[in-house]
């Protein structure tokens, strides 16, 4: 099994449009790599070549990670 990655500030994470939601702005290219600046509900500011954007949060793909097994009682 695995689960998304946590994303930190800081962080390199890519970038994809949610279909039916809410689409990348203009000017920040689906599966750009973009580093993560600020958290707002829902949101990150993300810089990419120099520039700031809000992302909605769907729209950041920070990989992914095994999740730990449970323990056995």
């Amino acid at each position: 099994m695995v689960k998304q990655k946590p994303c930190r500030i800081g962080d390199l994470v890519k970038v994809k449009h949610v279909h039916g939601g809410y689409r990348l702005p203009d000017g920040l290219p689906e599966g750009a790599e973009v580093r993560v600046l600020s958290f707002e509900a829902g949101y990150r500011e993300v810089e990419y070549h120099g520039r700031t954007f809000r992302v909605f949060m769907a729209a950041i793909d920070t990989g992914l990670i095994p999740c730990t097994p449970p323990l056995p009682h």
